[in-house]
């Protein structure tokens, strides 16, 4: 969370336990907490991510891929972003949306080897195996 647009001792509080739920593995808290702080300071691209990352451990991902879209649409240029939601639709098993967001991650940052694999994983899920193979040595290379 960007500490400028807190202004309450609450909201960092509040912003606090989310992160300590979430270390925790106790989604259901964290998302409590998150959607207080979203709900704040709705412009913290930060927020929206931590509160995605939550709603994935719950195993909700659409859930969680609508929130990483409101953290993108606040800081598109966020490569990390693009790389959040690429491992959302992994998991949500939409290999080529995957694909298009860790491609996105990769014009952003061209060297970002999460973003390599990624994308590597996503055209493997897409039945894309040569593309695959050959992004996986590039990450690993």
């Amino acid at each position: 969370m960007n500490s400028s647009n807190v202004d309450s001792g609450h909201l960092q509080k509040t912003w606090q336990k989310g992160v300590r739920s979430l270390e925790q593995r106790d989604f259901v808290r964290a998302v409590g907490h998150f959607k207080k702080v979203a709900k704040a300071i709705p412009q913290d691209p930060d927020v929206h991510f931590a509160l995605a990352d939550a709603l994935l451990g719950q195993g909700r991902a659409d859930n969680a891929i609508r929130e990483y879209r409101v953290g993108i649409d606040l800081s598109p240029g966020l490569a990390m972003g693009w790389i959040r939601l690429g491992g959302a639709f992994l998991i949500a098993g939409q290999g080529s949306k995957a694909l298009d967001a860790f491609n996105q991650a990769q014009t952003i940052e061209p060297g970002n080897l999460r973003a390599r694999a990624g994308a590597a994983e996503a055209a493997a899920m897409a039945g894309d195996l040569e593309t695959a193979q050959a992004g996986f040595v590039s990450a690993l290379a």
